[in-house]
């Protein structure tokens, strides 16, 4: 099995786009809250739990997303409290909380924080988090692959699978989508299951459904002429005797729709990321 190092792969990525370290200390943000006016603090992961201070300050997840914590003051003039949130990369967040009857700022956006320590090593057993996941997705993105995978191609349209990595409990596939007719191709999203090599006459097709972690450019449009690549994060499995893991690709609204079947012969060969 090729094994990537990806803290290594990290840093050259990192160097290459000129980002600069960063201290450690974790300084407070300060943020001000009014009765009349709501304050947004727009963080680059999903909330995982927010803490606070002082029940002089209400606050609550913005309708419809997970990154948007809405503040307010309960009553007018309080003293200083603060206010601690942790997001699903892991990060700890802290602020001190001012009242103020018309806040100088009212949105403040929290940037997301470089990864610099490219000596850390997964906890075993640790649970990957957004970030991880994020960060593996940008690598596969940008490496060269030798891997073999099998191709499915039908009036002009192609789908291959170029890539297999893992980390973890988590498969990375990176699929290719290459248009070569004359005619756009409209995905309409991208199935993953399990099923048996051979299916009896008469009997009913038993396939087993995987759900993907995250899935990157299954919507969308591929131009005529044009290539587009698929990214599927997929729990980590290996298949029993007589079955064989399906991912298909289906056009919206037409008929090329497009099947990848494998087994472990590839599965085992996907290239570690450490």
């Amino acid at each position: 099995m090729k094994t990537i190092n990806r803290y290594l792969l990290s840093a050259v990525l990192m160097i290459s786009q000129g980002i600069s370290g960063f201290s450690q200390e974790i300084v407070p943000q300060t943020v001000e809250a009014s009765c009349t006016k709501t304050t947004n603090i727009i963080f680059p992961y999903t909330i995982k739990s927010v803490d606070r201070g002082s029940q002089d300050i209400l606050v609550q997840k913005a309708v419809g997303v997970e990154n948007i914590l809405q503040l307010k003051a309960a009553k007018s003039h309080f003293q200083q409290t603060n206010l601690s949130v942790v997001t699903a990369d892991g990060e700890f967040h802290s602020f001190l909380v001012n009242y103020a009857d018309d806040p100088v700022k009212l949105n403040h956006a929290i940037l997301r924080v470089p990864e610099h320590d490219f000596n850390r090593k997964p906890v075993e057993g640790k649970t990957i988090n957004e970030r991880d996941i994020e960060d593996n997705i940008r690598l596969v993105r940008q490496l060269k692959s030798d891997f073999a995978g099998p191709k499915h191609k039908k009036y002009g349209v192609q789908l291959t699978l170029n890539g297999l990595y893992i980390q973890g409990d988590l498969y990375y596939a990176v699929l290719s989508l290459e248009n070569r007719s004359t005619v756009s191709y409209d995905l309409d999203g991208l199935r993953f299951f399990v099923r048996e090599k051979k299916q009896a006459k008469r009997t009913a097709i038993q396939e087993i459904e995987l759900s993907p972690v995250c899935l990157v450019g299954e919507k969308g449009t591929v131009q005529a002429q044009h290539a587009h690549t698929i990214i599927a994060v997929l729990p980590k499995f290996t298949l029993p005797e007589k079955k064989e893991f399906v991912l298909e690709v289906q056009e919206f609204g037409g008929g090329r729709h497009l099947r990848l079947r494998t087994g472990n012969r590839h599965l085992i060969k996907a290239t570690l990321i450490n």
